[in-house]
């Protein structure tokens, strides 16, 4: 358990394997990161426009889907964290569950009944996505040591960042091809042609995320644990033991504030499309936009990774959240979309760039700080543990969201989810340090 101004592991500068590891989880990360963007958008799009069912049963999908992820990950991290050394590895069977999972994604077209895509989505991608997504998680505190997980958090970001990239510029390029048509029938829009669309988009982000996850089972190179592994059932019974709480209570310190900040993500995130895409933006500015989103996620990837390599991870996540609340209120206060003059194209551009360079540093700086404080035995059970932040947060962050779109307009859901960011950031200042680099050269 990682104790507060250093870990309590020993600190190796040179980590077999690194590179061959890092193309591993590199590309389980790609390949997830295009399974839940197709998961979360192109499912429900699904059931929508193909099936013209109810929006209320999208809605019923997404929490079950939600509460069966939560269970899943937890589960199948506790049961990667039970097993023993072996052949096979501790991580790397439970990547062969994404291969099972991009398989059944590539069904979900060819179903034509919402019960169907129901079961697939909730039981079967539940079970088999929150497999690959606790080796993933788990393998790098498993595998980098403490001073060089910042810099790998970064390049998972840059992954993810290219996951979702790739499946939209799929998604994009079959709707040119395939344009889904619209008839207004009574009270009730009916959509036609939409098949070409999820057909397209849903097998290749299957077929995608199958290979990616293929790769990272043949790939991946564990290292041996020195400790007895504790049974799963035990693990999962302790979960709700007050002892163990307290034992881990940096992580729960942590876990509780984090919980806070993410709010402001759900704050803007539901409407960054809608607001680069917005019809009375020209295209010109919508590429300017877009080109300061991507060149603020792409340095804050490489940038925050290295900082927090040779940093403590405190002082680099305050530095994050301010810059993520400066840029976003910039946008509040300037991209008025009817009023985009010179200056106020100008200003949203710096700030989307320091907004979004600040966000995704601190994303960094949240899986870098919660790795740290993973027990060793338990690190895929607490990464599920973790999730449950993504999870609890969307609630308050949608709603304070779409009451600033409402009453405000959409340019002020930035300007909410930097107040918060940078508000809530400061509880941070309250949780435990867990890299000293004086302390960590005093050991070597």
């Amino acid at each position: 358990m990682a104790q507060e101004g250093t870990e309590v592991e020993s600190i190796k500068p040179r980590v077999p394997n690194y590179n061959l590891n890092l193309f591993s989880i590199f590309t389980a990360f790609i390949g997830l990161s295009t399974f839940y963007t197709v998961e979360s958008q192109f499912l429900n799009s699904y059931i929508i426009k193909v099936l013209n069912e109810s929006a209320y049963l999208v809605a019923f999908m997404v929490s079950f889907s939600a509460l069966g992820g939560l269970i899943f990950f937890i589960l199948a991290g506790s049961i990667s964290d039970g097993l023993p050394n072996n052949k096979w590895g501790r991580r790397r069977p439970f990547a062969l569950g994404g291969v099972l999972a991009g398989f059944f994604m590539a069904l979900i077209p060819f179903q034509p009944t919402y019960f169907m895509v129901f079961f697939i989505d909730v039981v079967l991608l539940g079970i088999f996505g929150n497999m690959a997504n606790a080796a993933r998680k788990a393998a790098i505190p498993d595998i980098y040591p403490i001073e060089t997980r910042g810099s790998v958090n970064g390049w998972m970001s840059l992954a993810e960042l290219l996951g979702g990239a790739i499946i939209l510029g799929v998604s994009f390029l079959a709707l040119a091809l395939f344009p889904v048509t619209e008839t207004q029938v009574g009270d009730q829009i009916v959509y036609s042609d939409a098949e070409p669309l999820h057909l397209i988009t849903l097998i290749t982000a299957g077929v995608m995320t199958s290979i990616c996850c293929l790769i990272f089972y043949l790939s991946l190179r564990e290292p041996k644990i020195d400790y007895e592994p504790i049974r799963w059932t035990i693990a999962i019974k302790n979960t709700f033991s007050v002892k163990e709480l307290k034992q881990n209570k940096s992580f729960m310190k942590f876990m509780f504030i984090t919980m806070f900040v993410q709010i402001s993500k759900y704050t803007f995130e539901p409407y960054l499309m809608t607001f680069v895409m917005s019809s009375v933006i020209s295209t010109l500015q919508v590429g300017l936009l877009l080109i300061c989103y991507g060149g603020g996620m792409a340095l804050a990837f490489r940038l925050f990774g290295l900082l927090l390599d040779k940093n403590p991870r405190k002082k680099i996540t305050l530095i994050a959240v301010l810059f993520m609340g400066g840029g976003f209120s910039l946008v509040g206060i300037f991209a008025n979309l009817n009023n985009l003059g010179p200056l106020e194209i100008t200003m949203s551009c710096i700030g989307i760039f320091l907004g979004f360079f600040g966000y995704n540093g601190l994303i960094i700086c949240q899986y870098t700080w919660a790795q740290d404080l993973f027990p060793i035995e338990g690190r895929g059970k607490y990464a599920g543990i973790y999730n449950v932040v993504f999870t609890i947060s969307q609630v308050p962050g949608a709603f304070l969201g779409a009451w600033l779109f409402e009453s405000f307009g959409i340019q002020y859901v930035f300007l909410g989810a930097g107040i918060i960011a940078v508000l809530f950031g400061q509880l941070y200042r309250l949780a435990d340090e867990t890299y000293l680099k004086r302390e960590i050269n005093q050991q070597d």
